[in-house]
């Protein structure tokens, strides 16, 4: 992938029978992954200046937002080689960690704290905190479903 260091990049990746978007803006350290295919479509900001993370699920119209481990997720300067490694698996499995959540059940009152980029993208959608746990599994629809 192309040195980003002083430059946006724009990529289109072929992933799992779909597509995926990558923008990265190095000057706000913001990445922007969005994925449309046959299991779903989603789009999800990475602002590693704030420290969240917030993913808009489509059709549903919800963002979910959740501080970012930085334990867990790459680093900004590593993120674009790792999105990269994806491209081209057809019908493989990708290499993942499985993180559950547990979501608020209020609404996030102010979304300007969680920067500009992700303000704009959940400010018309309905957008509730997530928090990882270790435990117990929930299905992210029926979370979907209580907020519709």
């Amino acid at each position: 992938m192309t040195v980003f260091q002083n430059q946006q990049v724009t990529r289109e990746i072929r992933v799992n029978g779909g597509i995926q978007f990558l923008s990265i803006n190095p000057e706000l350290r913001v990445v922007t992954v969005e994925q449309r295919s046959e299991f779903g479509t989603w789009k999800t900001i990475w602002n590693f200046n704030t420290g969240f993370i917030a993913t808009e699920v489509f059709p549903e119209r919800t963002c979910f937002i959740s501080q970012m481990n930085r334990n867990l997720v790459p680093t900004f300067e590593t993120f674009p080689r790792v999105v990269e490694g994806f491209q081209g698996l057809k019908g493989q499995i990708q290499p993942t960690r499985e993180i559950t959540f547990i979501l608020s059940q209020r609404l996030v009152p102010d979304l300007r704290i969680y920067g500009p980029d992700i303000f704009n993208m959940c400010r018309e959608v309905t957008t509730v905190v997530a928090t990882p746990v270790t435990g117990e599994y929930k299905l992210i629809t029926s979370a979907i479903n209580h907020y519709k």
